[in-house]
């Protein structure tokens, strides 16, 4: 029997529409002198969601109880890009950038479910 597939991780967070939001970090550093730049891309969820992304290597972030992280692969960063009208640039400074999907705000899902906790 011909094994299955695995789904990439942007097929199931499409999917299954899970909110999420994309996070380049931009970091600098020097090297022999010289002022070098790398980049790191890393997908965010919020804890609510972890069961639907099962064996996708997601850890809890140290600035946010309830929002979990994931490097990004090459073949990862290309996919994303390519699904690059999905997306909106939320935030972009000195220290990276943020994009979220169009169609569902990462930080107005984490600012309600934080308030929600509040509350109750």
């Amino acid at each position: 029997m011909k094994k299955q597939e695995e789904k990439t991780i942007f097929e199931v967070l499409f999917e299954k529409e899970i909110c999420f939001a994309v996070i380049v970090s931009l970091n600098t550093f020097k090297c022999k002198g010289i002022d070098e730049n790398s980049r790191d891309y890393f997908l965010i969820v919020q804890k609510q969601d972890l069961k639907e992304l099962k064996n996708k290597s997601f850890k809890r972030t140290n600035a946010y109880a309830n929002v979990y992280e994931r490097d990004l692969s090459s073949i990862e960063i290309t996919e994303f890009k390519s699904h690059q009208e999905k997306f909106v640039k939320a935030q972009h400074n000195q220290f990276g950038r943020v994009y979220e999907l169009k169609t569902n705000s990462f930080k107005k899902l984490h600012e309600s479910l934080k308030r929600d906790a509040v509350l109750n």
